[in-house]
């Protein structure tokens, strides 16, 4: 692959991973989910309590920073998943692309 390929391709897997609208959008998810479940949030920041013994309030950076890398995972696994979709699509066009076509070879007299 050219230098100027593989440079497009890693800005782009980049854009899609890291400051992605898939990230933001698992994040959201993620959030709407707890805050339908709160029971969840009280079970796990009664086990948050107990283990690091910190007030309610420094556990919603520890909530923050879990909800931030599982968003990630799951926008890095969206990615993963297109790109396999990608390849078996392309995999599939394979016997439908054209052989190549040598040029026609001078007549021997």
């Amino acid at each position: 692959m050219e230098p100027s390929t593989t440079a497009a391709a890693k800005t782009i897997l980049n854009g899609l991973i890291s400051g992605g609208v898939r990230e933001h959008f698992h994040s959201n998810v993620l959030v709407d989910q707890l805050g339908n479940r709160p029971q969840v949030l009280a079970g796990a920041n009664d086990g948050l309590i107990r283990a690091a013994e910190l007030p309610h309030q420094a556990l919603m950076p520890l909530l923050d920073d879990r909800i931030r890398e599982q968003a990630l995972v799951l926008a890095s696994a969206d990615v993963f998943r297109l790109m396999a979709i990608i390849a078996a699509a392309l995999i599939v066009l394979i016997p439908l692309i054209a052989p190549r076509v040598y040029p026609p070879s001078a007549v021997a007299r």
